[in-house]
């Protein structure tokens, strides 16, 4: 999506020595700050891509979600190689918000700058349940079900979305956010945006202030 063309392509797979895919991708080169996103519990940065245009001139770095125990120096690694000094604005959505908290804190107590964490409905994570990795594929399948009714999604995103591998991307993105309660407390200034929707049932999203 980033590098559409095969000699952008084929230039990008030149450039990287080590032959590894970078975590994110660009999907608002912009040219102003950069806001470095994670996705909602498809787990995948690409979802950004329709409407990160209207931030006008802010980049938007776009990550996927990654299964690695390491994951938040490994996200933190990759923003350093994109921008070197802070201050640095983090955003995510929904489940990504609390993967961005969790980065967030993670970044400032490496001695870095996040002056803005940007929270797209996301809730504050309590003591986790118990659950199983069977039950994290069955709502990872339930989402995908949901995707694939979406009437406003072209076919090649669904596709994207729905693919096996990315069934166990999302099951792995639930364990992870299921087992990290929100804890602890950031320097940097939390905006929560929410939806229309009705939260009378759940009020984990009013909590934000406390962190």
């Amino acid at each position: 999506f980033q590098y559409p063309r095969l000699s952008d392509m084929a230039l990008q797979l030149g450039l990287s020595a080590s032959g590894a895919l970078p975590l994110g991708m660009l999907t608002n080169a912009g040219g102003g700050k950069t806001i470095f996103s994670f996705p909602p519990a498809v787990g995948l940065g690409v979802y950004y891509r329709y409407w990160t245009h209207l931030l006008g001139g802010y980049a938007v770095y776009a990550f996927d979600f990654v299964a690695d125990e390491h994951l938040l120096e490994r996200y933190y690694q990759e923003i350093l190689s994109v921008q070197a000094r802070g201050p640095y604005v983090l955003m995510g959505y929904s489940a990504g918000g609390n993967l961005a908290y969790e980065l967030a804190v993670y970044m400032e107590s490496k001695g870095l700058e996040v002056s803005d964490l940007i929270l797209l409905d996301s809730g504050v994570r309590g003591k986790p349940a118990e659950v199983t990795a069977a039950s994290h594929e069955e709502a990872a399948r339930e989402l995908t079900d949901y995707i694939r009714a979406v009437p406003d999604m072209d076919q090649d995103m669904k596709e994207l979305l729905t693919e096996h591998q990315n069934i166990d991307r999302i099951a792995s993105f639930y364990s992870f956010v299921e087992s990290r309660p929100t804890q602890g407390c950031i320097h940097a200034n939390i905006h929560l945006l929410m939806s229309f929707d009705d939260r009378s049932t759940d009020d984990g999203w009013k909590q934000w202030g406390q962190f």
